[in-house]
């Protein structure tokens, strides 16, 4: 992906080397402060580097804070509704009052996306516990919470030719993932203290990617990503102590189309070990498959395929009429 300058006009084009994840071809407008990246800050469209919040928001001080993030591609917004719902019922486990409503902060998110004319996009909505008049004030009940959002190109958290050829992953050694009894890993949030720990050691150790063990020792997630392994013609991923991804439910759903069973489960590193395949899964990038896990190569280390199909299958789920919704630009 690439933003270039083209006689005074930004074209935004890429080639992904895949010939089923194909970016659209167009121009943005040279003359709009929004295109290309912006965000929605206290009721205002801003260009995204002049979005500002205030430093006082719990969300900054705390991370009192639940979010979502959808992607938008070929200028539509891909399973708004899924996102939108999580989004509140992250909200309502932590006892935060939206200040609008799920329409209005659809109708706001895809406006966003409309003026900043990106058709592939990734869109970012926060839920803040927000701030109070008074600066430091500490009771929670003089809060008004804030929503916050922006949208820049689309992000991909692997390589486009890992997609293809597949991730050497590692499970990391000095951290787990928080146990659920101190952050319910079912709410999307930003306390990512665990997950930091572990990408330092993923880049001290060589590897392209971390996953995390629960405090039980069992496969938890990755940073920002779900995991599942495929084993005996059954699709497993973890239950309890990962985020109920929405990219993970549209895997579920492929993977059922495709005949695999498919399961909620505890995993243990040896079922990590001796997978007959396994993926990763996000917003950012969609589905990518893992070759190996620390030393432990799965199959002949490339992509299996089942793996192959689902990675397909995905990125033909983002143009099923129910799951889309096209941005008015």
């Amino acid at each position: 992906m690439a933003l270039t300058t083209e006689d005074g006009s930004l074209a935004y084009k890429a080639d992904t080397g895949i010939d089923y994840i194909t970016y659209s071809d167009y121009t943005l407008s040279a003359d709009n402060p929004l295109a290309g990246a912006a965000a929605w800050i206290e009721g205002e469209f801003v260009p995204a580097d002049q979005a500002r919040i205030s430093i006082f928001d719990q969300g900054y001080l705390h991370s009192d804070v639940t979010y979502t993030v959808f992607h938008v591609w070929h200028g539509r917004a891909f399973r708004l509704t899924d996102h939108i719902d999580r989004l509140f019922q992250g909200a309502e486990a932590m006892r935060i009052d939206p200040p609008m409503t799920k329409d209005e902060v659809a109708r706001i998110a895809l406006e966003l996306v409309a003026r900043t004319e990106l058709r592939e996009a990734y869109v970012s909505i926060s839920l803040t516990r927000g701030y109070a008049t008074s600066p430091g004030e500490r009771d929670m009940t003089k809060h008004r919470p804030q929503i916050y959002m922006y949208a820049v190109p689309y992000q991909w958290i692997v390589p486009f030719e890992r997609i293809a050829n597949g991730v050497k992953a590692m499970v990391a050694q000095t951290v787990r993932r928080a146990g659920r009894n101190v952050i319910d890993p079912h709410v999307k949030n930003y306390q990512w203290g665990d997950l930091i720990r572990a990408i330092h050691e993923n880049r001290d150790r060589g590897y392209e990617m971390p996953i995390l063990l629960d405090v039980d020792g069992l496969v938890a997630e990755g940073p920002g990503f779900n995991v599942a392994i495929i084993k005996d013609g059954e699709l497993l991923t973890p239950g309890g102590a990962a985020l109920p991804g929405i990219t993970r439910k549209s895997v579920l759903e492929v993977a059922e189309a495709l005949g695999l069973r498919t399961r909620l489960a505890d995993i243990t590193l040896d079922d990590l070990y001796n997978a007959d395949e396994a993926l990763g899964c996000t917003t950012a990038g969609g589905v990518w498959p893992f070759v190996s896990f620390d030393d432990a190569v799965l199959g002949d280390g490339t992509p299996g395929p089942y793996t192959r199909r689902i990675i397909e299958g995905y990125w033909g789920l983002i143009n099923h009429p129910e799951l889309i919704t096209p941005v008015r630009y």
